[in-house]
């Protein structure tokens, strides 16, 4: 073993370990932590070598570059690109499209090249964009055969979206100690020409904290190491003057071009060093530098110096005068272009400089108008400490608070806040009202973007089109539909041109105008997207996400479908709607694993960017695919969640979707109060728009089918009508559809089946066009149902074999297990079923028999299960009776035992 590796034994078996769980396709996600020269990146690059069977894929940040938006994600494409074998395609520059493309890249990689491990070293220095990338990417990880390696010099912050990930299933925190004293004694003896004692071993470990780069920078240095006395030793030098000590010896060629490459960052070009330090031979100086220092490696580009650790590259660095700093920095701008170039004039600066500000702020205004909105507000930020004065300052700083909410990081914008020195007026307003707004405060963020309105003058003047776009969403979110048409309108008539805002407005005055009923406004406002979504182009994201959403309310399942899955992939619109849009298509077309995999992402999302309005809308749909199979920990959950987060004042369209996860959870139980109380709290709130608004939500025939159940006809039928003529009015057919269940339910109740049969064969009919497959099952349990009880049992087992497939193939687990019930009480069997009359028993069941005993272990009362199978409680209590004494057991509990095992076998 090398003798940089001494003591890691431990690190290494643990990484290999996970390599190993890693190819059995338990992906791992592992943070590797400790201070600089701990031995992290040694570790980790031990632990490739020695792993043949893992493919890897290293990439890391630096420092020079850690405000490159997405600079990281792009290094990381490149290299899965060649992995995968496929040409490399310029990452989107929205941070949650790149991501998704890193899984697919990823996927594309591991095809080809088996289990990957991918390593991302100096993870400090990583810019947010690509963070965020990378987080996204991890959270999708699945039964992928991947090992993460995450490398920083610091532990992760608590509760921030990488934490998580490393905190769960999947990851776990390696923080790698200094080296004990017997590892000391080992590293040290083989570095000098003489076994070192335990107590000078003990010395050196007090001296450098068993830190393997600082022991090796002092064992390094000592004039005569062979006499040297270990355990007389001073306190060693700092780290930087151990550092420089090598590069103090070298000619004063090699001291001018390492200086040069410091300025330039971690990593340089040989040639670009050169000519900003006027070196004439540069291989001559570049050879006479000390290897501890920078490595001069070949690559495509030509010959590279490349500094061995951070902390060499910072001593070199912080070693230069202010003034030569100043100098390298002026020609480091002039030889290189763009953000690098700017990137070095504002390092060049020591005091105000109003001309730098002034293109720092033009270059803020091209990176919002691209969507990098973290990019613009890292400019604004720079400009605002450049400029000289204070008023202007003040200004810059609330731009770069609005950019940093603009990109969801509400923690970002109040810390520039905390900067502003005038606390008042339009701007202020303006970004305060913003800030509420994403808290979930919308009463509040309303009133501060309104008071911002009311104070513009002309140097404010910009405000009005981003004001007014905020408060059209913030209509939306409150059920005042004409007032978000009204804001949308001024926002789109103030914003000048296509840009992100524009495209935000466009999409808050499309869903304004079709939650007050005009449809057909509503679509032809997207008009100008290509039919085909493949054809839309990254800025049409936005709008085509919305024409997605509405294509589903509308009852065009692929259309919607399709629309919303081209604007995750385009990448701009990228957010928790867009996620929440995608999953309701993918819900109501039964495509259930995908739907609960972007749901997640929805939730995550909202969590990870603070958008705390949004938290309803996210757990509310995140809800429905756990209700329907029967997963009620987990729908539970979302519930809670998204009830908790309706109860803030002022949001109802949030309201209205944790009402609506209620009532389903409610229905999913056959709780019947349960499907009744959320539709009340609606109707109480006075909520409309959105609520009432056929095709978007499942509450409202949920509420009709409780009150029917608990008796209270007359309501029913009140608001049964009222639904109906609204849905006919718009012609949302999916809707009218779905009312057929609580429709047919009244006209049973009114004692003429026959109605009812005609009923669900036309809301069956219709619903094969306009509605997914559960709520085609529902539809035809609930014809079965009807039929059975009719005494139709032939017709009623084929209404209920189409809704048990589908069932199954949702594996909607309560849903099939009633309708397994009530296909056993025709007399027939469903079909790949064990149950009680199928196991060896000495005693077999009746198809009645059957029935009941599959309703009796879902914890259905007598009179429950009397009135699911239209008998008698006296009837209930004589099968019960015959079903213990067939099977020896005289209790329900025993029963359910019973059936459990027959099912295992």
């Amino acid at each position: 073993m090398h003798f940089s590796l001494i003591g890691r034994e431990a690190e290494l078996s643990a990484l290999a370990h996970d390599g190993e769980r890693a190819a059995r396709g338990d992906p791992r996600v592992v943070h590797v932590s400790g201070p600089a020269g701990i031995g992290k990146s040694t570790i980790i690059s031990a632990f490739l070598e020695s792993r043949p069977e893992l493919s890897p894929v290293v990439v890391s940040g630096a420092e020079q570059e850690s405000s490159v938006h997405l600079g990281v994600a792009d290094r990381l494409s490149r290299a899965l690109a060649e992995r995968a074998g496929i040409p490399h395609e310029p990452v989107n520059s929205n941070p949650l499209a790149c991501g998704d493309a890193l899984v697919e890249l990823l996927a594309g990689a591991q095809r080809e090249r088996g289990t990957i491990a991918l390593a991302i070293d100096d993870l400090d220095w990583v810019d947010p964009a690509s963070v965020v990338a990378i987080t996204f990417t991890l959270r999708r990880l699945r039964a992928n055969r991947v090992l993460v390696i995450l490398a920083g010099r610091t532990v992760l912050p608590p509760g921030s979206p990488l934490a998580r990930i490393v905190d769960g299933h999947l990851g776990r925190w390696m923080p790698v100690p200094g080296l004990g004293t017997a590892a000391v004694r080992e590293f040290a003896s083989a570095m000098m020409p003489r076994q070192v004692s335990g107590a000078e071993a003990r010395s050196l470990r007090a001296h450098t904290g068993g830190n393997p780069l600082y022991l090796r920078t002092l064992l390094a240095e000592l004039p005569s190491p062979d006499q040297a006395d270990l355990g007389r030793l001073a306190a060693p030098a700092s780290f930087a003057d151990s550092a420089l000590i090598p590069l103090s010896r070298s000619p004063e060629p090699t001291r001018r071009l390492i200086a040069a490459a410091a300025v330039l960052g971690m990593e340089s070009r040989l040639a670009d060093a050169a000519d900003m330090a006027g070196i004439d031979q540069p291989l001559e100086a570049a050879a006479a530098t000390p290897a501890s220092l920078v490595r001069l490696v070949s690559e495509s580009v030509g010959w590279t110096l490349r500094f061995t650790h951070p902390l060499n590259h910072a001593a070199v660095y912080h070693d230069l005068t202010p003034q030569e700093r100043v100098r390298l920095h002026r020609l480091a701008a002039q030889s290189t272009g763009g953000r690098t170039a700017l990137w070095h004039r504002v390092r060049a600066v020591a005091g105000h400089d109003r001309p730098l500000a002034d293109d720092l702020v033009a270059a803020a205004a091209r990176e919002a108008a691209a969507g990098r909105f973290d990019s613009a507000a890292s400019y604004l930020a720079a400009a605002a400490a450049l400029h000289p004065d204070s008023g202007v300052r003040d200004r810059l700083l609330l731009d770069a608070a609005d950019s940093r909410l603009w990109g969801n990081d509400p923690g970002g914008a109040v810390t520039l806040l905390a900067a502003v020195a005038e606390t008042c007026g339009p701007r202020w307003d303006y970004v305060h009202g913003h800030l509420a707004m994403l808290a979930g405060q919308l009463p509040e963020g309303q009133a501060g973007l309104e008071a911002a309105l009311r104070q513009l003058t002309m140097p404010n003047a910009d405000l009005r089109g981003p004001a007014s776009a905020l408060l059209a969403e913030i209509s939306v979110l409150r059920n005042r539909g004409d007032d978000a048409v009204r804001w949308a309108g001024e926002a789109l008539d103030a914003l000048p041109g296509p840009q992100p805002l524009a495209s935000f407005a466009q999409c808050t005055r499309a869903v304004g105008l079709w939650v007050t009923g005009r449809a057909s406004e509503a679509l032809a406002s997207l008009a100008a997207l290509p039919a085909d979504p493949a054809l839309a182009r990254v800025d049409d994201a936005g709008p085509l996400a919305v024409r997605g959403m509405l294509r589903t309310w509308d009852g065009d399942l692929p259309g919607g479908f399709t629309d919303c899955r081209h604007a995750v992939r385009l990448g701009r619109a990228n957010g928790v709607p867009v996620y929440v849009y995608l999953t309701a298509a993918e819900y109501r077309l039964g495509r259930w694993d995908d739907a609960v995999a972007h749901a997640e992402v929805a939730v995550t999302l909202v969590a990870d960017t603070d958008q705390a309005y949004l938290a309803a809308l996210a757990h509310g749909i995140a809800a429905l695919v756990p209700t329907a199979r029967g997963d009620w920990d987990t729908a539970d959950a979302h519930v809670f969640a998204a009830m908790a987060a309706a109860e803030v004042p002022g949001n109802e369209f949030a309201l209205v979707f944790a009402a609506n996860a209620a009532a389903y959870l409610a229905f999913a139980r056959h709780d019947r109060e349960g499907m009744v109380a959320p539709g009340s709290l609606l109707q109480g709130a006075e909520c409309t728009g959105p609520a009432l608004e056929p095709g978007i939500f499942y509450w409202r025939e949920i509420y009709q089918e409780g009150l029917i159940a608990l008796g209270r006809l007359d309501e029913a039928r009140r608001d049964t009508a009222q639904a109906l003529e609204l849905a006919r009015a718009r012609g949302r057919r999916a809707a009218i559809a779905r009312l057929g269940r609580p429709r047919a339910a009244l006209a049973l109740a009114d004692g003429d089946p026959g109605q009812a049969c005609l009923i669900l064969a036309e809301a069956i009919e219709m619903a094969g066009t306009a509605c997914g497959p559960f709520d085609q099952a529902l539809l035809n349990d609930a014809m079965g149902m009807l039929l059975r009880r009719r005494g139709d049992r032939r017709r009623a087992a084929d209404h209920l074999r189409s809704a048990l497939e589908r069932y199954d193939q949702l594996r909607a687990a309560p849903f099939r297990d009633r309708c397994a019930a009530e296909l056993a009480a025709c007399g027939l069997r469903p079909a790949k079923r064990r149950d009680l009359a199928s196991t060896p028993a000495q005693a077999r069941l009746t198809a009645r028999e059957q029935a009941v005993a599959d309703l009796a272990v879902q914890g259905l009362t007598n009179r429950q299960i009397a009135t699911n199978l239209v008998i008698s409680v006296k009837t209930v209590e004589y099968h019960l009776g015959a079903i213990f004494n067939k099977f020896g057991i005289s209790t329900r509990t025993q029963l359910a035992t019973l059936m459990a095992t027959a099912e295992k076998d």
